[in-house]
């Protein structure tokens, strides 16, 4: 016994790159998905690369705004520094002063010592000063002066004229820290509220 099998054919129509009015071709609709594809590509890498920009610059902002703040405070201190040693001599003159006034002291007169520690941490905070750029040095520098002429003429038993010389060269001296914090704070970028 054989068995019979029957066997069915099935036949397609294809068209081969006929374009129809109706759309693409199957090649054309792949180059056209490949365009679109290479563009949103492109876009996205545009966005990323305008983010990356965008965050580098903040950082560069960033790190210049703390720059300007470090800078900022190590110029206050050097101005207090400053404005410090030079109050430290004319407390020192000071006592001299009295003294001399026959105004009844209970401390004693400051020693040569006392007195030249006391000029040295004005030449360091002048030196200071202008390692760092700042004005008011030379204004600094003619306090010591100041106060030196009076240390001696105190220190030779003669009363001086008072402290007017001395009063002009730290108002002149204050006035030129008062003008450098305002040139520091006008170069200083206020931060933004959010």
């Amino acid at each position: 016994m054989q068995a019979e099998v029957a066997y069915h054919t099935v036949r397609f129509a294809a068209q081969v790159s006929a374009p129809s009015s109706s759309g693409l071709t199957q090649p054309q609709a792949t180059i056209w998905a490949a365009g679109i594809a290479v563009g949103a590509a492109t876009i996205a890498l545009i966005g990323v690369l305008i983010n990356a920009a965008v965050s580098q610059r903040q950082h560069r902002d960033k790190d210049s705004a703390a720059i300007r703040d470090r800078n900022r405070t190590e110029a206050i201190d050097a101005l207090l520094e400053a404005l410090s040693a030079t109050m430290d001599l004319w407390i020192l003159v000071g006592i001299m002063h009295n003294k001399i006034m026959g105004k009844a002291m209970s401390t004693a007169d400051p020693t040569d010592s006392e007195l030249d520690t006391a000029r040295a941490k004005i030449i360091n905070a002048k030196l200071k000063l202008e390692l760092l750029g700042l004005g008011g040095s030379d204004n600094v520098d003619e306090v010591r002066k100041s106060l030196n002429r009076l240390a001696l003429e105190f220190k030779a038993g003669n009363k001086s004229s008072g402290f007017a010389e001395a009063m002009r060269t730290r108002d002149k001296m204050i006035a030129s820290f008062q003008a450098t914090l305002a040139q520091i704070d006008a170069a200083t970028p206020r931060k933004r509220r959010t």
